[in-house]
């Protein structure tokens, strides 16, 4: 059951930890492009092995891709190559992709099988990534936005000091908590082989969709933004963009449901069941 984590950044660390609460024996190899002396310290320190991009020759049976694609035009190669070259073909290769890639941004409902676009760079390696994932047999999970009680768009919005912003206050967005997403990526590396067909491809979030102006005002329950100020929208109130996830196919398929249901509802009352570790701080 040895895992490889390429990208362990806030979501790969989090699958670490899940999976080494599984098989506390499996080796665990933590991959990133950065050096960081002291974290790979804290790493080896909690049994993981850190590897470094230039002179890993790891391999595992279980392999998660989930490094960003930012700065890197070869991003795309890269999925590939961890594909064919990283993961041995047996367990699973999961590629943790972004729900960004749609193009319907007028409120509408999406799923797998919505329209895509390739209109900037970042969603054109992305989708060159999903590509090479499915024809290798893998995974890929197509994630709405990650957060934290500390993470995400809405500590940008209450926290930057700016106070308005020209996006639309009823704009639609899809989120998913870290640890949620750490779950989902669990469930699908071990996806039972009834629904583990070649190359599977998913559509992730809370499953409960939230406007820009209602993500400020679920996150001023929390006590960390209790003195924030909500920001202007200046978007227009009439207008709606943004779209809503159906995420029912991964729910089915990995009978998995959100540990946390929605965003609100974490503010409201789930803000400290997070998972709290050392090895959370200064990764990504």
């Amino acid at each position: 059951m040895d895992l490889k984590i390429v990208g362990a950044g806030s979501l790969g660390v989090r699958v670490a930890l899940l999976w080494k609460s599984k098989y506390p024996d499996a080796k665990i190899y933590l991959k990133t492009r950065s050096n960081k002396p002291g974290r790979s310290t804290l790493w080896r320190e909690a049994g993981f092995i850190p590897v470094s991009a230039e002179d890993d020759t790891s391999t595992a049976n279980y392999v998660v891709f989930s490094a960003p694609p930012t700065s890197n035009p070869s991003y795309d190669k890269d999925v590939g190559r961890a594909a064919s070259k990283e993961w041995t073909g047996k367990g699973q290769f999961v590629f943790t992709a972004s729900g960004g890639v749609y193009s319907e941004n007028k409120g509408g409902t999406v799923d797998e099988s919505s329209e895509v676009k390739a209109t900037t760079e970042r969603s054109t390696v992305l989708l060159a990534a999903e590509k090479a994932t499915i024809e290798a047999g893998g995974t890929a999970i197509r994630f709405g936005g990650l957060y934290t009680k500390n993470q995400g768009p809405h500590n940008f919005w209450l926290k930057s000091g700016r106070g308005e912003f020209s996006s639309m206050p009823n704009g639609y967005i899809n989120l998913i908590h870290y640890d949620d997403a750490a779950r989902v990526v669990v469930a699908a590396l071990l996806s039972p082989k009834s629904v583990r067909r070649e190359g599977k491809l998913y559509l992730v979030s809370d499953g409960v969709p939230i406007t820009r102006k209602d993500i400020c005002l679920a996150t001023i329950q929390c006590p960390d933004y209790k003195d924030c100020k909500v920001p202007r929208f200046t978007g227009g109130e009439d207008q709606v963009d943004g779209k809503k996830y159906n995420s029912s196919k991964i729910y089915k398929d990995l009978i998995w449901a959100p540990k946390f249901q929605s965003y609100e509802k974490f503010m409201a009352e789930k803000y400290n069941e997070e998972v709290k570790s050392d090895l959370l701080y200064g990764v990504a």
